[in-house]
């Protein structure tokens, strides 16, 4: 959002350091029905932007990482096969 609002990137490299520490990524998709929070969230196109940025910076960064979908039970059930995956790639 600093990015998107305020043309301030500063808080990529230090975003970027923590990450590496992290072994994978769920990225939640944008596929649930937006609700505000009362509080600082703009709307679904503000969430899409966000999302696209996110994830072209696990892209450019070569993170492992899932984009995780569906709804309730699914969306649980792509997580779980997304780890699931991922440790069998470690195997």
């Amino acid at each position: 959002y600093s990015e998107m609002y305020f043309d301030d990137q500063s808080l990529h490299a230090p975003a970027a350091r923590h990450h590496a520490s992290y072994v994978f990524t769920l990225l939640m998709d944008t596929d649930l029905v937006w609700q505000p929070d009362g509080l600082q969230r703009d709307g679904p196109a503000v969430r899409a932007e966000a999302h696209v940025r996110i994830e072209a910076r696990l892209r450019a960064s070569s993170a492992p990482f899932a984009v995780v979908s569906g709804d309730g039970e699914a969306r649980l059930a792509a997580a779980i096969a997304a780890l699931r995956a991922l440790e069998s790639q470690a195997r």
